[in-house]
């Protein structure tokens, strides 16, 4: 996420020098220092097994006692009730859990990662962008297509961490001892089914305005995003001159989680984040800006 946020200082920078009619150097800005480390969907829906009943075969037109029809007819109802019976159970047993139990079971799975997991590897972290830049400049709007294409794609590839310390670190939530306090409150959808012994989960975030409280984002609950602290950051001294610090606000939407979880053991397997941040600002010149982002990452668990 580090990545992230500096490609997004360095946007910002250039946004606010072509504004400005300033030209900055930005050979050093890989080299920005104190930026927080941060990580930057049809949903299957449960299978319900019925068990198909065989109708049952009357007696026929032969002549029979009234003893003997009385019995057979208790007999086929009696049978009848039995396999009523049989398949409510079924139906009861296989019914998928409701959004509030499946973000329990996502919760307890992805918060045993940071105490139980040997490993946590880090498969791709993807910056993309997701629509057109909005900018009230036609020049500043085409350099900024340029510069963002240009550091979208996938930044981060294969990183293993092996440490209790990296994964405490890297794993969401970054630097905290629980990587989820998702409530029902905090999503918009949720589903789960069986598939050879592994549960697949799909939760989707309700969406953030911008500007909204990083504290009192609901997508904050389960996913490292970029705050608007971390603009100020990257920026530095120098974007933040040409900056007006009250405009700058971000909000998320589309924020889906996708978890492979180990029926049995309960431990997650895999998970994968995605989700859309906008960025909105005005400079000190006049530049409006607002920006969406993509950004997903995809892990893997070992223990």
């Amino acid at each position: 996420m580090k990545k992230t946020i500096i490609k997004v200082g360095i946007i910002v920078i250039v946004l606010a020098a072509v504004a400005c009619g300033i030209v900055f150097a930005l050979s050093n800005s890989k080299d920005n220092a104190g930026i927080a480390e941060l990580t930057g969907t049809a949903a299957p829906t449960s299978e319900v097994y019925r068990e198909e009943t065989e109708s049952e075969t009357l007696p026929g037109t032969e002549t029979v006692s009234e003893n003997e029809t009385v019995s057979q007819t208790d007999a086929v109802s009696e049978q009848t009730t039995e396999a009523v019976t049989a398949e409510e159970t079924i139906e009861e047993t296989t019914k998928a859990p409701g959004k509030a139990e499946i973000v329990e079971i996502f919760n307890k799975s992805v918060n045993s990662v940071k105490k139980n997991a040997s490993s946590v590897y880090l498969n791709y972290c993807e910056n993309s962008l997701v629509d057109e830049p909005v900018i009230n400049n036609r020049i500043v709007e085409k350099v900024a297509s340029r510069l963002i294409e240009a550091n979208m794609g996938v930044n981060e590839k294969d990183e293993l961490y092996s440490s209790r310390s990296d994964i405490d670190a890297k794993f969401p939530l970054a630097n905290k001892s629980y990587s989820s306090t998702l409530t029902a409150g905090d999503i918009s959808d949720a589903s789960y089914s069986v598939k050879d012994g592994k549960a697949e989960i799909v939760i989707k975030i309700l969406r953030d305005e911008p500007g909204i409280d990083p504290d009192k984002a609901h997508i904050n609950n389960a996913f490292d995003t970029v705050k608007k602290s971390d603009i100020v950051e990257g920026a530095g001294d120098v974007g933040m001159a040409f900056i007006k610090e009250p405009s700058i606000k971000v909000g998320y939407k589309n924020g889906v989680i996708k978890a492979v979880i180990d029926e049995k053991t309960g431990e997650l397997l895999t998970v994968n984040y995605y989700h859309e941040w906008s960025l909105t600002l005005s400079t000190t010149v006049g530049l409006n800006v607002t920006i969406w982002f993509g950004l997903e990452k995809d892990y893997r668990i070992d223990y």
